[in-house]
């Protein structure tokens, strides 16, 4: 299987969107920047989870999350829309992380602004290049969905033709239960 098309199944995209999620979400949980900030009492260690020097970082990862969702589970204008909202919450995970990475002091000086505490010095963890690498999974996916999404069907549609022309082939005697009833698209209930 060639990683074109195993990057086009629908467990794959899924998959990938959730791995993206984690991923985002344990770089949310971590330290992103450290420093020193002077207090009343002194110079004490400040720090920056990836939450707080990000702060739409675990939004962003709900959000992949249930583009991942909606692709494998609506028609073709749903995955288009989950490929592009893909393809754009990637884009804000890379420069929310940028951010985070390049301007530390900023970071620590914003989490510190209630209080008289002033930044003496700053700097990032690795963890800002981990919340940006949490982008490849989620693109992955809209390549999955941009590829293989026209030969998805969509949930609740029947991706072998109209049950129509399958129906007639089924026994339709008094012996069918509800369940077989269910199963070939008939309600049961409609008396």
């Amino acid at each position: 299987m060639s990683r074109r098309s195993a990057l086009a199944r629908k467990p794959v995209v899924l998959l990938l969107c959730v791995a993206g999620a984690i991923i985002a979400l344990v770089a949310s949980r971590s330290t992103w920047v450290t420093g020193t900030v002077t207090a009343v009492t002194g110079e004490v260690p400040a720090a920056a989870t990836g939450a707080e020097a990000a702060p739409g970082l675990v939004g962003l990862a709900l959000v992949g999350l249930a583009a991942g969702v909606a692709a494998v589970t609506s028609g073709r204008a749903g995955r288009l829309v989950s490929a592009v909202a893909l393809v754009l919450l990637s884009l804000a995970l890379v420069g929310l992380a940028l951010r985070a990475g390049l301007a530390p002091f900023a970071i620590l000086s914003a989490s510190h602004a209630d209080g008289p505490e002033r930044v003496v010095d700053a700097s990032a963890t690795p963890w800002p290049v981990l919340g940006a690498a949490a982008a490849a999974p989620f693109v992955l996916a809209a390549a999955g969905v941009l590829t293989g999404g026209r030969r998805w069907s969509a949930l609740g549609e029947d991706p072998g033709g109209s049950r129509a022309q399958t129906a007639p082939n089924r026994p339709t005697g008094p012996a069918r239960s509800a369940w077989d009833r269910v199963s070939d698209g008939d309600d049961p209930t409609d008396g």
